[in-house]
């Protein structure tokens, strides 16, 4: 996949620091993951991103992640990734 989609996402016109919050639980941290999921959500490469973030990440451990990509906090993508790997594993069976 290409990566010039990321020339049009909208997260190039805000602080980057947005993006990777200061708590996941905290009032403040949970107040910013909302501002950078809603630039997220008018962005209009956020498919691409999404799958970007997804095929990278692969197998990594939650731990490991870290910051909002592709609309997604850690855990979620973590989440999407289990589902798709039980999803493969059903279909094999």
């Amino acid at each position: 996949m290409t990566e010039y989609w990321r020339d049009e996402a909208e997260c190039t016109l805000y602080d980057p620091e947005l993006f990777f919050p200061i708590s996941y639980v905290s009032p403040k941290g949970l107040a910013q993951i909302e501002d950078a999921k809603q630039v997220c959500a008018e962005c209009p490469v956020l498919a691409a991103c999404r799958a970007y973030i997804l095929d990278g990440e692969g197998g990594i451990d939650v731990s490991r992640r870290a910051g909002i990509y592709g609309g997604l906090t850690p855990k979620e993508r973590f989440a999407v990734h289990r589902r798709s790997v039980r999803r493969r594993e059903t279909a094999a069976a």
